[in-house]
């Protein structure tokens, strides 16, 4: 199941062509790098992620379910830095607390989100 969730998801960043646009708007910024709280939370189907990144660095966002198993890969892809929104579309997952984890640099930020349905 977790590995058809994620072909889904992996599958709607195909819509974004610009290499810069690819997962989803960017806003240059100074900023330290930080995982903010999706909005709106809890939501029942789409909702944003956003992060900011103060260097160009290869970055990895990811949700997970209560056992900890990757449902959706929403970024995996080298990036400038700034401020991004990932849109997140979970119409195919169950009610239930999520986790979406940012990786970087060796560096892992993470925060919960609330799906229901």
């Amino acid at each position: 199941l977790a590995a058809s969730s994620e072909q889904k998801s992996t599958a709607s960043l195909s819509a974004y062509q610009s290499p810069k646009q690819q997962y989803g708007s960017r806003q240059t910024s100074n900023d330290k790098t930080a995982l903010a709280q999706n909005h709106p939370n809890p939501f029942s189907e789409k909702t944003d992620i956003r992060f900011v990144l103060n260097h160009t660095s290869r970055v990895t966002l990811t949700v997970h379910n209560a056992l900890g198993q990757i449902v959706s890969t929403l970024a995996d892809a080298r990036m400038d830095a700034g401020e991004y929104t990932i849109p997140f579309d979970a119409h195919y997952l169950a009610s239930g607390a999520y986790t979406y984890r940012l990786a970087m640099d060796g560096q892992i930020m993470a925060r919960t989100m609330i799906i229901l349905k």
